[in-house]
């Protein structure tokens, strides 16, 4: 079998220098002299190389030139690696006299199975007994941590007297400095926005009644079809104005006398109304209030930090049953906790999900007063909110609806 290959030329002379190289002994090949001061300048002045580093090279080369030729460069750059000793294992043999025999199960008797019984429960029992838990693991916010790992130890009357119940982030009004007050104390808070409840889990349906109710005679709306007109009219709608109660008890109350371009509106529109520039202008507000509640906790920080020290201290110094020792950790984690609680519940109101809220109580008021005009006689307008509103007991940042004492422009 002939390739295409040997029929080119010179190809017998390649194959016979590749089967008998020509290769001249190391000693035969000529070698220069090395031109140290060459490298130097090199190294350092053309190339700004570190002169002590190019002289602790340049030495090294000079004692690798003495020595024999390197097959790898893993010696040149470091420092050789010790042969590991070679180690046999040694012969293990089994000694039948001690290997113990297969019994079944079966075979064993009650007196052995009752002994094994008795030494793992007594094991167990001393584990359990004085489990290793120290001060920091017991703090109140780590305490369902250790009674998930120690179920057996707690629920002891030594237990009891060493863990109580969480402290709570509450603090006494009293206690508590006057310029201070307003961002600890949820009752003392001073709202620069408040939001209307309107989602049916804030609001019950005897108020919406109330509410509605007080309207249409106010305006002088006829409500003699209400219960037809619930059944008649899908008073809901879609979007993240709803649910709404008010607006649907208010719609299912006047559908028995609708005017085509109020149930227009209900059916092409879904915030009637309100303009774009209104939209805007209680964006800006709400933005403007989170951005300055955030200043005004920021220009109060140091002042709450230190309370928040001296409150962590007392609850720490409380709970420890001790009159002075009261360990760093759990003061600077309880003082970290604290601002932080704190912090979160004073600016929750302009946290997620509370702008649509916000938004929601608004628009609700002013789609409301555009369906009021809508259904009134001649003459009769709505001009501002028909409701007056009152704060929460538990946070004056959210407010709900009731009737406006005095009359409204009409």
């Amino acid at each position: 079998m002939q390739v295409k290959s040997e029929s080119l030329e010179g190809y017998e002379i390649a194959q016979q220098y590749f089967r008998n190289p020509k290769v001249k002994h190391i000693e035969q090949i000529p070698r220069g002299e090395v031109d140290v001061e060459g490298l130097k300048d090199f190294l350092v002045v053309q190339n700004n190389f570190a002169e002590e580093r190019v002289n602790k090279i340049i030495e090294r080369l000079i004692k690798a030139k003495t020595k024999k030729a390197q097959l790898s460069l893993n010696s040149f750059f470091g420092s050789p690696v010790a042969p590991k000793p070679q180690t046999t294992e040694p012969r293990r043999t089994e000694d039948k006299q001690d290997t113990p025999a297969k019994r079944d199960l079966k075979a064993i008797s009650a007196d052995e199975n009752s002994c094994t019984k008795d030494v793992i429960q007594a094991v167990e029992t001393k584990r359990v007994d004085r489990p290793v838990i120290g001060i920091a693991a017991v703090c109140p916010s780590n305490v369902r941590l250790v009674k998930k790992r120690h179920k057996r130890w707690f629920g002891t009357s030594k237990c009891e007297r060493r863990v109580e119940k969480p402290v709570p982030i509450e603090v006494d009004e009293t206690a508590v400095p006057p310029h201070l007050q307003r961002f600890i104390c949820v009752r003392h808070f001073e709202p620069r926005v408040t939001i209307k409840r309107t989602n049916p889990r804030e609001v019950d349906s005897a108020s919406v009644d109330n509410l509605v109710t007080h309207l249409c005679k106010r305006y002088g709306i006829n409500t003699d079809t209400v219960a037809n007109a619930e059944k008649e009219v899908s008073a809901g709608g879609e979007g993240p104005l709803w649910p709404n109660p008010l607006l649907k008890r208010f719609r299912a109350s006047t559908s028995g006398y609708c005017k085509p371009r109020l149930q227009e509106l209900w059916r092409s529109s879904s915030s009637h109304g309100i303009s774009w520039d209104a939209f805007d202008k209680l964006y800006i507000t709400f933005r403007e209030a989170r951005d300055a509640n955030a200043a005004e906790w920021d220009k109060h920080a140091p002042d709450i930090a230190d309370f928040a020290s001296k409150v962590a201290r007392e609850k720490i110094i409380k709970w420890c049953n001790s009159t002075e020792s009261c360990p760093p950790r759990l003061l600077r984690k309880w003082t970290h906790l604290l601002y932080t609680r704190w912090r979160e519940r004073y600016m929750h109101v302009y946290g997620p999900r509370m702008l649509s809220r916000y938004l929601k109580g608004e628009v609700t008021d002013r789609v409301l007063m555009r369906e009021i005009n809508e259904c009134t006689a001649p003459g009769v307008i709505c001009s501002q909110s028909p409701f007056s509103t009152e704060a929460s007991g538990h946070n004056p940042h959210f407010v709900h609806r009731v009737v406006r004492d005095e009359p409204a422009n009409e």
